[in-house]
């Protein structure tokens, strides 16, 4: 099984790619997205705080959480089909405008990265989609992954 956890709605215009990329998917693995609202009303403290209280309610015991974040581990396409060949329950977490605070952080198992730059949240998902769709192309060698 597969779950991402994503703070914010995506932008209708990557909506296409994100449909695309979750039947892909779906043919190696059960999959869900948790969409979770965005708060803009509080601080981005309290934001914070919010959000990762929200994301670990998501969270069961036993998942595998791997957590997007700039300062987390880089690893090519090969590497990233090794962690989703070894584990069967994963979640990935995608963090809203201000990031994960101290909870999220401690709950996952990793911290992942794509690039020492920041994506906004709408992009990241699409790229994570691509990895995990990817990733399994790698595993079950079909010719996606050339």
């Amino acid at each position: 099984m597969i779950k991402i956890i994503a703070v914010g709605k995506n932008n209708p215009v990557l909506k296409d790619y994100e449909i695309d990329f979750i039947k892909r998917i779906q043919r190696f693995s059960k999959f869900e997205l948790v969409e979770l609202k965005e708060d803009k009303s509080r601080t981005p403290a309290e934001i914070i705080e919010k959000e990762d209280i929200i994301i670990c309610g998501r969270i069961k015991d036993g998942q595998k959480v791997y957590a997007l974040d700039v300062l987390g581990a880089s690893m090519d396409s090969f590497k990233f089909a090794d962690e989703l060949k070894k584990n069967d329950d994963i979640v990935f977490v995608i963090g809203g405008a201000y990031g994960f605070g101290d909870r999220i952080k401690k709950r996952a198992d990793k911290l992942i990265s794509f690039s020492p730059m920041t994506f906004n949240h709408q992009l990241a998902r699409i790229m994570l989609l691509e990895q995990v769709y990817r990733g399994f192309s790698i595993i079950k060698g079909t010719n996606y992954h050339k």
